[in-house]
């Protein structure tokens, strides 16, 4: 059984079922009101963004983060060519591609 503190299922490539991604990030360095973003894309167009505030109280200078991309109504994400950027200040600082299949019926 996977740890509850260390990712499971780690990969690029996903079933068709796939209802959340989860992109988890190392950090140091980080400072007080650093602006910093979240970009996740959808075969190169953009479908989900998050902007924050870096507060080193909550999170530290340092440490491991995640963030996660997923459908609020709780369905499974549409299969394509994905990508997560992370960025801090307008600055890209890494990123990850990943596959989720497309569903394909079975056939009759």
């Amino acid at each position: 059984m996977p740890s509850p503190t260390e990712p499971f299922l780690v990969g690029n490539e996903f079933d068709w079922n796939t209802k959340a991604i989860y992109a988890v990030f190392d950090y140091a360095g980080m400072r007080d009101g650093l602006t910093w973003s979240v970009v996740w894309t959808r075969n190169g167009e953009e479908t989900a963004r998050e902007n924050h505030l870096w507060d080193v109280e909550r999170d530290g200078s340092s440490g491991t983060r995640w963030a996660a991309y997923f459908n609020p109504e709780g369905t499974v994400l549409r299969g394509g060519d994905y990508t997560v950027s992370i960025y801090i200040e307008d600055r890209l600082q890494t990123e990850a591609s990943f596959h989720i299949r497309y569903y394909v019926p079975p056939a009759p």
